[in-house]
């Protein structure tokens, strides 16, 4: 694929910004911006994903699909992953990989986002537990949603304290359905 040197300056500019160094830096060669430009007109729509020039923005079914990669992973509190997370570790690394950032912990992330009803969720959405009969204040664990069902029901997938990262369906354990809070929308 052949591009401008515009669009490969852009590129160069969005990479350099976001802290991405170039394969081959341009001062190595003492090159100017634009003679660097050239080399790089000669490449593949990866390659300028990577370095930014055509920015793709992740979808909620991106930020799934990137949670399903971890299935497995065990339970450890205070941890952030890749090997072992908590459940707003686990939460704020998916979305972190999918250039979303996002609090730390899962009543911080509780005010993330904005609100959707449990009725109009969508993959990638967050959902939220505290202690029976749903009080905010009480919010304690998160997940992310894999897959909307009927009447208000969800897949999720979240890193719990007995099975580390896995997927749960809230009409299936009367655990989280009592405890079910509210869900919030990052991707957008």
């Amino acid at each position: 694929m052949k591009i401008s040197i515009k669009t490969a300056m852009s590129a160069i500019a969005v990479a350099l910004s976001l802290g991405y160094a170039p394969a081959v830096s341009p001062l190595a060669y003492e090159l100017p911006l634009s003679d660097y430009a050239e080399t790089i007109l000669e490449t593949d729509e990866e390659e300028l994903f990577f370095l930014g020039a055509d920015y793709y923005a992740p979808t909620g079914t991106d930020v799934v699909e990137t949670a399903m990669h971890y299935i497995g992973r065990p339970y450890l509190w205070g941890s952030t992953g890749p090997l072992s997370f908590d459940c707003s570790g686990f939460t704020s690394f998916v979305f972190k990989l999918n250039d979303y950032h996002i609090a730390r912990n899962s009543r911080m992330q509780f005010g993330d986002g904005y609100p959707v009803s449990r009725y109009d969720l969508e993959p990638g959405d967050l959902v939220f537990f505290g202690s029976p009969g749903g009080d905010p204040s009480t919010i304690g664990h998160v997940g992310i949603v894999v897959q909307p069902l009927d009447d208000g029901n969800f897949l999720f997938i979240h890193s719990s304290s007995s099975k580390g990262v896995h997927i749960d369906e809230i009409a299936e354990t009367n655990y989280f359905q009592i405890r079910f809070v509210g869900a919030r929308r990052i991707v957008y």
